[in-house]
């Protein structure tokens, strides 16, 4: 499996269980995932487009946890055009702004 696409901004390793390769099959073969949540570290905020899926890395939410200083605080905004199966990913903040 190769990214078809990166998008955003990855300022700390991945912090992960191991899964041994089994959880993304599973989501390839349902055919009807578009778009899902995949990890969280305080200053990650990226998405990667992998075989038709969208795996987003949510951004750090909240004030009392660390990374504020690099990244700012919000969060990570999937939406589903439910007609075209679109997939739009979007960070988003508490002043209401957005990042795509």
């Amino acid at each position: 499996m190769t990214a078809e696409s990166f998008r955003g901004l990855k300022l700390e390793d991945v912090a992960s269980l191991q899964d041994h390769g089994r959880t993304f099959p599973v989501v390839q073969e349902a055919g009807f995932i578009r778009a899902c949540f995949c990890g969280h570290n305080h200053v990650n905020d990226y998405a990667v487009q992998l075989d038709r899926v969208s795996l987003n890395y949510g951004r750090s939410t909240g004030h009392a946890g660390y990374g504020g200083e690099r990244l700012r605080k919000g969060a990570k905004l999937i939406e589903v055009d439910l007609a075209s199966g679109e997939v739009q990913t979007s960070s988003v903040f508490p002043n209401g702004t957005r990042l795509a």
